[in-house]
């Protein structure tokens, strides 16, 4: 089953995350973490990431709130994340637009908490999904089926491919608004074809080529 990883330290948060996700009924499993230390000795760990498809953070954890700090610790583990994992990143917390660094990042999506949030970052997931826009890059089948295709000596798991497959499913994020082209996509037929044919096709097709 696929998975999508969500940190708050906020219980009732979490709860109503998980739940949101499960009433999908897209065979996404959510993975909780109340606690920093818990969701790190998670996600720095390879083994951990097989279909893994989104992950859902949070920013602030509550000593942070008393303290009136803005230097939250997971930022560290936000940009770790930028850099290694093939996923899309939705930041939840009501710092989400107060930090510019977080803007600098291709494939981090902000979400504002508030009133509506949840069914946001929901809906976003829905569609990344149904699309097959999650299916694309994660440490799953398909990406591996298409990668054992290739006639050439790249292996999964190589540096090279990792390098080339990461720059690929960053650029799918830049210069272009990633859920307003799936929404477009979402109301054609082949939804999934389209989406494959878009974003990873043109980077199969390079690989072909190493």
């Amino acid at each position: 089953m696929s998975k999508i990883l969500i940190y708050d330290d906020e219980a009732p948060i979490v709860k109503i995350l998980k739940s949101a996700v499960r009433a999908l009924n897209l065979d996404l499993k959510p993975i909780v973490f109340t606690t920093l230390q818990a969701l790190r000795e998670y996600i720095y760990s390879d083994d951990n990431w097989e279909n893994v498809k989104a992950v859902v953070f949070d920013l602030a954890q509550q000593k942070e709130l008393d303290e009136g700090t803005m230097d939250f610790e997971i930022l560290e583990d936000i940009k770790w994340c930028v850099e290694n994992r093939r996923v899309p990143i939705l930041i939840h917390s009501a710092y989400a637009n107060q930090l510019d660094v977080l803007e600098k990042y291709p494939t981090v999506l902000l979400f504002k908490k508030g009133g509506s949030s949840i069914k946001n970052v929901r809906d976003s997931i829905a569609l990344m999904e149904s699309t097959g826009f999650l299916d694309l890059f994660c440490e799953g089948p398909l990406l591996k089926y298409e990668v054992k295709l290739l006639d050439n000596k790249l292996q999964w798991g190589d540096d090279t491919l990792k390098k080339i497959l990461h720059e690929g499913f960053t650029e799918s994020f830049t210069n272009s608004d990633l859920l307003e082209e799936l929404t477009k996509i979402s109301k054609e037929e082949n939804q999934k074809r389209k989406t494959f044919k878009k974003y990873l096709e043109p980077i199969i097709e390079n690989l072909k080529n190493i």
